[in-house]
């Protein structure tokens, strides 16, 4: 799911929930980006080209009429992919990194809420740019 929220509207969110959101580790599930603005810097230009959209498009609704697996008990049959013995040693490494920048004098440790799932967030997209580009398996 993407969600777009104006700055202003975010704040204002954060702010009445009295840090609510970022205790319940709430916001820390969603993976937040907060680009720079580029007003008065868009100028005009002539259109993108888009002709590689049919192809996202047509992948995207290819991965989203795949039926799901269910058992006899009714429950979701869900694939599990591993990461290559490289992938794992390089993830590690990641993660070892970012914990180290979560204590007290820790260059995270004012947003450790977040930054303690940025690896596993990372393993997250690289799987669906796996399964996006190869399949599941």
């Amino acid at each position: 799911m993407g969600l777009q929220v104006q700055e202003s509207t975010l704040r204002a969110s954060l702010d009445k929930t009295k840090g609510l959101m970022r205790g319940t580790g709430f916001l820390a599930r969603f993976l937040v980006a907060w680009p720079e603005s580029t007003m008065g810097t868009r100028l005009y230009t002539e259109a993108p080209d888009w002709s590689k959209l049919q192809a996202l498009n047509a992948r995207m609704t290819e991965l989203l009429q795949n039926p799901l697996s269910i058992d006899d008990d009714g429950r979701l049959t869900t694939i599990t992919l591993a990461l290559s013995q490289q992938a794992h040693a390089a993830w590690v490494q990641f993660q070892n990194a970012i914990e180290k920048q979560l204590r007290q004098d820790g260059e995270l440790q004012d947003v450790k809420d977040v930054a303690s799932k940025t690896a596993d967030n990372a393993a997250r997209l690289a799987a669906l740019f796996h399964v996006f580009e190869r399949g599941a398996f």
